[in-house]
């Protein structure tokens, strides 16, 4: 377990995945107000806007981005001794997928002005 916190890939991925995480919640804390008219919560580029929802839907997507962080960590842990492979390939995968997630939030953001 110490060797995996100590490994250079681990803390790149795990500082590149919090900064994003951290990203994703200021965007949504900044940008969105408590209000009672309903916000966009989907978009889709050819069926145009398909959900709705309060200002608090809006946080799930940074609940997804920490799940998705602390899951992928704790199966980093689980992997890390048997296969190496697989470990590295979750640690990569990370980021790109909170990038989409910071990607979406700034999008739904734009929509909502």
């Amino acid at each position: 377990m110490r060797k995996l916190f100590h490994n250079q890939w681990v803390i790149m991925s795990a500082s590149i995945s919090g900064a994003i995480i951290l990203l994703v919640l200021g965007f949504l804390f900044f940008n969105i107000q408590p209000t009672d008219r309903p916000y966009i919560i989907h978009y889709k580029a050819i069926g145009g806007i398909d959900l709705f929802g309060s200002w608090w839907n809006l946080y799930v997507l940074g609940l997804v981005a920490i799940l998705l962080f602390i899951f992928h960590l704790f199966l980093v842990k689980i992997l890390w001794e048997k296969i190496r492979d697989l470990s590295y390939f979750l640690l990569f995968v990370t980021p790109l997928l909170e990038i989409i997630i910071l990607i979406a939030t700034i999008n739904i953001i734009n929509i909502n002005r």
